[in-house]
């Protein structure tokens, strides 16, 4: 049986709903009367609130990070590996924090939803939301969480292009210089620090280098270091 990480998790987990009722402008111009954002929370803020490390979802996926659901022992949040007591990313350390993004099919306001202009469903009118909506929106989260600057944000694929723009963005409570950590083809962060720089080369270097099924593995171990090592860096 194995005893590591894998048989490491947070265990049960309950999603949650924040409700705003303040208009959204978004980058297309439409505007979000109101909007829904569902959740999911793991560890616990410390009491300077400043451990907190948000997980930004791919295409494909979305709040449900880690662990599982009491009624579906079977439905495992999608980086269940990384995340966890003694994983990676430690909830024993940090306070990781999960989100449906705007526009989404779990839960957060999207097509599905009721235009409360119209009351019906959005459907295809539902407005076209960008990365910079979705920053704009992580931060009216961390603002309901109480959250003023996040630790580090993360993600893979299309959640680690929502880390990057998290670097420049005017919203305060964001992630501060040289703490995003994206994980995706390819590692990179926005860091100017040169060492990081070059880390960032020798990694994609490696990775053009390595072929076949190993790949995967290695891959894996290599996200697992650098983002061990940026939330490290996060918090010294």
């Amino acid at each position: 049986m194995d005893t590591g990480i894998a048989s490491k998790s947070v265990g049960i987990v309950t999603p949650h709903t924040a409700k705003f009722s303040e208009p959204v402008r978004l980058k297309s111009g439409a505007v979000v009367d109101e909007h829904e954002l569902v959740y999911e929370t793991y560890g616990a803020l410390n009491p300077d609130r400043s451990n907190a490390v948000l997980v930004c979802h791919a295409l494909n996926a979305a709040h449900h990070v880690a662990g599982h659901y009491a009624d579906d022992p079977q439905n495992v949040g999608w980086w269940d590996n990384m995340i966890g007591p003694d994983k990676p990313v430690d909830t024993n350390r940090f306070f990781v924090v999960g989100v449906n993004n705007l526009g989404g099919c779990h839960g957060s306001t999207g097509p599905k939803s009721v235009n409360p202009r119209t009351g019906k469903p959005w459907g295809a009118d539902f407005p076209v939301v960008t990365v910079e909506d979705w920053v704009a929106t992580q931060a009216r989260l961390a603002d309901h969480l109480g959250i003023p600057r996040f630790a580090a944000v993360i993600g893979g694929s299309l959640g680690a292009m929502q880390a990057l723009p998290q670097q420049a963005s005017d919203h305060d409570r964001e992630v501060g210089p040289g703490r995003a950590a994206p994980a995706a083809s390819g590692i990179s962060g926005p860091s100017s620090d040169a060492n990081s720089r070059s880390t960032s080369a020798a990694v994609r270097s490696q990775l053009r280098a390595c072929q076949g099924a190993a790949m995967a593995s290695w891959f894996q171990s290599v996200c697992k270091a650098v983002i061990r090592a940026r939330l490290k860096a996060a918090v010294s």
